[in-house]
């Protein structure tokens, strides 16, 4: 049976052990930057009781899913042109490698002076951490379709358009799921600084109000959210990725 495999439920004990870890250890600290474990769980159920929560979560997701999308939808076609030009991919590698490791909260009083603290600036920061990291992750994909699968198709007169579907894209597409794996943590993660340092809509804000507040309870439930949303996210990007590139590992 499924649950006879320990593996099935060897996460349930890990994440147990860990909470009555924490509650052990939070009986001999401060209780106020360490609440118990319980006092977590009683503000994470209230919490998850109040329209406000769902409203900032809803943003927040709203935020993220815009960004990554936009930032997607720009990056792939401009990966594709730049891999497939000589010219144009040897005098944008430098820019483009720079750009990719420019984290987007060097770039947030900028935009934040732009767009003030809406959803525009959020979405913006997003898009800008998205970008760069698909972008790239394309060209490359480009640049290491097979040279012999091309010239074979041109041996035999194919078509551009068909070298780029039979030999390009299988090639450049899972470079370009990596770069969304990683693009969509990121995308989450900008989502909530936003919040966190410069005041935009949703979880981070709210995340920030609490801090602020001195309601630790509250901080660590909202961490906790956090952390199942991202582990949520990735879990739904890994299983598009075996979905849609079924032929990678063949």
């Amino acid at each position: 049976m499924r649950f006879a495999n320990p593996k099935n439920w060897l996460w349930l004990v890990s994440f147990g052990g860990a909470i009555l870890i924490w509650q052990l250890v939070s009986v001999n600290l401060n209780d106020r930057p360490f609440p118990s474990a319980s006092k977590i769980s009683n503000a994470l159920f209230v919490m998850l009781q109040t329209g406000e929560f769902w409203g900032d979560l809803g943003v927040t997701f709203l935020i993220a899913m815009t960004g990554l999308i936009i930032g997607i939808a720009l990056a792939v076609p401009l990966g594709l042109l730049v891999g497939l030009n000589e010219f144009a991919f040897r005098s944008t590698k430098f820019i483009l490698d720079f750009l990719k490791v420019i984290p987007p909260i060097v770039v947030l009083p900028l935009v934040l002076l732009m767009f003030g603290t809406t959803v525009k600036f959020s979405v913006t920061l997003v898009v800008f951490g998205v970008l760069f990291s698909v972008l790239v992750q394309a060209t490359y994909g480009v640049r290491d379709t097979d040279p012999v699968l091309l010239d074979t198709l041109s041996a035999f007169n194919a078509s551009r358009y068909a070298r780029l579907k039979y030999a390009v894209l299988p090639s450049a597409l899972p470079f370009i799921a990596t770069g969304t794996k990683i693009a969509t943590s990121a995308a989450v993660i900008v989502s909530i600084v936003t919040g966190l340092v410069g005041s935009g809509p949703g979880l981070g804000h709210s995340l920030s109000v609490a801090q602020t507040g001195g309601n630790f309870p509250n901080v660590y439930a909202y961490v906790v959210v956090l952390g199942v949303v991202g582990i949520l996210v990735n879990m739904l990007v890994s299983a598009m990725d075996r979905r849609i590139i079924f032929w990678r590992g063949k």
